[in-house]
């Protein structure tokens, strides 16, 4: 076999093993999340675990959920993860109808 073929063949096989990496990650992060979500009763540390191994899956540096306060109209940061994660925790909250995510919340019609 030509050289060049093995070259080709070597940076095939090693796509395919990246791949297959990403794969078991994958899969791996599932486990994970359906271990998590029998573990506990507790909704602020399920919240939390789920964020964490959603964080790791995505490869994210922060992410937070956010619940709908129906009596007071506004969305409420539940759980935050990152640097500044308790702040947001404590102190972050949205209208409904205030960026994208109060948008959603409330009603998120499209305009035309």
């Amino acid at each position: 076999m030509p050289k060049e073929n093995l070259l080709n063949k070597i940076n095939e096989l090693t796509e395919e093993v990246e791949e297959l990496k990403r794969q078991t990650s994958f899969f791996s992060s599932l486990i994970d999340m359906s271990m998590v979500l029998t573990s506990t009763f507790e909704i602020d540390e399920l919240i939390r675990q789920v964020l964490e191994i959603s964080q790791r899956v995505m490869n994210s540096e922060a992410s937070n959920v956010m619940l709908l306060n129906e009596e007071k109209g506004i969305l409420e940061c539940r759980v935050a993860l990152g640097t500044v994660g308790r702040i947001l925790e404590e102190s972050f909250k949205l209208k409904l109808g205030q960026g994208i995510a109060g948008w959603v919340a409330g009603g998120g019609t499209r305009r035309q």
